[in-house]
């Protein structure tokens, strides 16, 4: 859980082409929820988002912005499940909460699942060092 946050604020580490990242609290009723707002150029696409994060029930949700500002109808869903223990991330709609078409590569997707266990399990090396020997994440 804790590399599903910290891709909140470096999304760079998790997914390739990701640059000109800044974050900072959400304002208005988001801000109110405790979202933090996202701009990052992602592949030459400026992408401009609201992400709400729920490390108790291991979950990321990140809702892109219209262009006036709004939120849009669609979320996407990054989820860390127990029994069995898995990750998860797929996109949906907000209102209904239904599962929608992500036109996301599957490549994509390894890649960045790849760099969140990889990180993970390097903290967790770390963690478990008593005497700080090894790689550190």
């Amino acid at each position: 859980m804790r590399e599903l946050l910290a891709s909140v604020d470096h999304p760079q580490r998790h997914i390739p082409g990701v640059e000109n990242v800044i974050v900072q609290p959400a304002t208005g009723t988001a801000g109110d929820d405790g979202a933090l707002w996202r701009r990052m150029t992602l592949n030459g696409k400026c992408i401009t988002e609201h992400i709400y994060c729920n490390p108790a029930a291991g979950l990321v949700r990140r809702v892109a912005l219209e262009k006036d500002g709004h939120e849009g109808e669609l979320e996407i869903i990054s989820a860390v499940l127990m029994k069995p223990l898995r990750l998860e991330m797929y996109q949906r709609h907000r209102d209904t909460l239904e599962r929608a078409d992500w036109p996301i590569s599957v490549q994509l997707a390894e890649i960045a699942f790849e760099q969140v266990v990889s990180l993970a399990r390097a903290k967790q090396a770390q963690d478990t060092d008593a005497c700080f020997h090894g790689s550190k994440a």
